[in-house]
């Protein structure tokens, strides 16, 4: 078999693979097993990339995330802080690596793999409703709001999948996605997610930045984004914004007793509220204290070279940033199959 052929049979299978153990991080059972399997998936694509180019290349910045991701197990370990934590920053990271050496392939179905995502979840929701399954709210993109959980993954996850269909639906005016984008905004207005609000108008925003105050596009995001406001106060009715995020406080106030950190996952120790921040950077400093300063560096230059690079995928930069944004509010961090869209976004960029 020639080599071009096999690159491509190649490439189009660890799209599928990933994609595959994407969706099964984000259904809420065995995430533990799907982690390490996403991880290995990612290790033998590039060891695959290894045989048949003799190397991988490696993203700006990676080896300052290598820094962060030692320094995390080394704090775990000695804090008897939860290795879930390191887990998921591990496999994002070989992600990000595999994504970037595989970046031909993934930057042209992205957006597709995204938008079956978000059915599949859709699907797996409707299902459930007829017939109940018992998954952890929390870590599962699909499970509905139920008893005193007035929240749902499913608009975090369709903010997301909204943005490529929204960018289809302005620059390449086809209808077909107009069905796509009602489901969207159903599933946004059944997750009772403020997250998911403040998630999609990052990445719109970013998106259409250059577009937005144009004469021809000002009414209909004019009209977009009233709605977007109508929901988020529909949703605020129920539960205010900063009082329902008591932790944000606990995780400042508590570094002054754990200058050092707690350890990953172990926020109860300062809070009896919430067994997680809802903030990925108040998650990681009140674990790693001191020593969350090598992540803060690193996702410091990262945000800087995606705003002022201009070689970059607009969509996947508006996916990034949007899944930043819900990481600010929400505990999506800790499912393995929303945080890999983060770090799959970044290896496109």
């Amino acid at each position: 078999m020639k080599v071009q052929p096999l690159t491509k049979t190649i490439d189009y299978f660890f799209l599928i693979s990933t994609s595959t153990f994407l969706a099964l991080g984000g259904i809420g059972v065995f995430s533990e097993a799907f982690l390490l399997l996403g991880t290995v998936n990612a290790i033998i694509a590039l060891g695959c990339k290894i045989l048949l180019n003799g190397k991988v290349e490696f993203p700006k910045n990676y080896f300052l995330y290598i820094i962060f991701l030692l320094t995390l197990l080394i704090h775990t370990y000695f804090t008897g802080g939860k290795f879930l934590f390191f887990w998921l920053f591990l496999s994002g990271g070989l992600l990000w690596l595999e994504v970037y050496n595989f970046k031909e392939v993934f930057s042209k179905y992205f957006s597709s793999l995204l938008i079956i995502l978000g059915i599949l979840m859709g699907i797996l929701y409707f299902y459930s409703l007829g017939n109940p399954i018992v998954l952890p709210n929390l870590v599962s993109l699909f499970a509905g709001t139920t008893g005193l959980i007035k929240h749902s993954n499913i608009g975090d996850l369709w903010a997301i999948v909204l943005i490529p269909i929204l960018y289809k639906l302005t620059k390449d005016k086809s209808k077909i996605y107009i069905p796509l984008m009602l489901v969207g905004i159903y599933f946004l207005s059944i997750s009772y997610s403020r997250a998911a609000i403040v998630s999609l108008s990052v990445g719109i925003v970013y998106l259409f930045k250059d577009d937005i105050f144009k004469k021809n596009y000002r009414k209909r995001f004019g009209i977009l984004f009233t709605g977007i406001i109508i929901l988020f106060i529909y949703f605020g009715l129920s539960k205010t914004t900063l009082l329902s995020r008591p932790y944000f406080l606990q995780a400042l106030l508590g570094l002054f007793q754990y200058l050092l950190g707690t350890g990953m996952g172990n926020f109860p120790l300062i809070s009896y509220d919430s067994n997680l921040v809802h903030n990925i950077f108040l998650e990681i400093l009140s674990g790693m204290g001191v020593f969350s300063i090598f992540f803060f560096v690193w996702m410091y230059r990262v945000i800087k070279n995606v705003i002022l690079s201009k070689q970059v995928n607009n969509v996947a930069v508006a996916i990034f940033l949007a899944v930043l944004a819900d990481f600010c509010f929400n505990t999506t961090y800790t499912i393995p199959g929303y945080i890999w869209i983060w770090f799959l976004a970044l290896g496109i960029i």
